[in-house]
């Protein structure tokens, strides 16, 4: 099969940069069956998402993802890297909207769906209660529940924005916010906890786009966007019909190792939320893309994507075989 990429930018909502952006899917546009918009996650960039978007495009959908303001090379400078300026992850959500837009018109009559993973799930999950009903379906990959110390992460990040300014790259911040991620895996370098893949952790290590501190502005918009999603405005605020997938590791320290997935499940569940279902994956760690058992976790992505297509767009597909209601 053939395939067509592209690579473009397109003005920030914030002001500060252009976003870029990538796209890929099959050539013969009659063969486009749906289009996967995806949100990557805290200090890394789309790139990391290729092998993912080339087997969605094997499977017929068209895949388009922007490196998020502050991250990969939407940036006007690497000062800026982990900087959102005033407005923060409103300005992130219609930088999202905006690639949305420019996929739609490209592909106008195709179902279209939403894949966020960490920092972008939380993303995904706040876009969702602003155009939820834009969309077909959403994949929320290892994400959080409510953590009650966000209220106090965003009057540290407020106290250091005060004292040391929006640009400082505050050590203290960053181990509010990661210290303890680390805890239960082995300590041969301080990301063990994204995953099992020791060459992965290695590529991540090594990456100057990847693992870097963010900015007290920066910190402050990422407490301030999980306290967001996690209120009971946005679960009423959610559309219920919408299909939502959960996916987590169950040693994924950001979803307090399938404690808080399960909450976010069983909240949409008690909202009115009837098509949302989970699959929590045994040992893995936080980024299952990326994770030992990524080939599984691809493979049940893309099956409850052809399982939310129409009738006759979708190939004989199953859900995920062992996504069942959490006990």
């Amino acid at each position: 099969m053939e395939f067509l990429t592209n690579e473009f930018t397109y003005p920030s909502a914030s002001g500060l940069c252009d976003i870029f952006a990538q796209s890929a899917a099959p050539a013969d546009f009659g063969a486009v069956k749906g289009v996967v918009q995806i949100a990557h996650g805290m200090a890394e960039y789309s790139n990391r998402y290729a092998q993912f978007a080339l087997e969605l495009c094997r499977r017929g959908y068209a895949v388009y993802i922007n490196d998020h303001l502050g991250h990969g090379q939407s940036v006007s400078s690497e000062e800026e890297l982990g900087f959102f300026g005033e407005n923060g992850a409103d300005s992130l959500v219609e930088d999202m909207k905006q690639l949305s837009d420019i996929a739609r018109q490209e592909y106008p009559n195709v179902p279209f769906f939403l894949f966020g993973h960490s920092m972008g799930s939380f993303l995904a999950r706040k876009y969702a209660a602003k155009y939820g009903h834009m969309l077909s379906g959403a994949v929320f990959c290892g994400t959080s529940g409510a953590n009650p110390a966000v209220g106090l992460g965003m009057l540290l990040a407020d106290t250091v924005i005060k004292s040391e300014g929006q640009m400082c790259r505050s050590k203290f911040l960053d181990s509010v916010a990661f210290g303890t991620y680390n805890r239960k895996t082995a300590k041969n370098t301080p990301f063990d906890w994204l995953s099992r893949d020791a060459r992965e952790v290695e590529k991540y290590m090594h990456d100057k786009l990847c693992g870097f501190r963010f900015t007290a502005n920066g910190f402050k918009m990422l407490f301030g966007l999980l306290k967001e999603v996690s209120g009971k405005v946005w679960y009423n605020t959610v559309p219920s019909a919408l299909p939502i997938l959960l996916i987590a590791g169950d040693k994924d320290p950001v979803g307090e190792y399938g404690k808080g997935v399960t909450e976010v499940y069983k909240t949409l569940r008690k909202t009115g939320h009837t098509g949302v279902m989970m699959k929590l994956y045994p040992e893995a760690r936080h980024e299952l893309l990326n994770e030992l058992d990524r080939g599984e976790v691809t493979k049940d992505v893309i099956g409850w994507l052809d399982a939310h297509l129409p009738a006759d767009e979708a190939a004989p597909a199953k859900t995920p075989a062992a996504a069942p209601e959490p006990v």
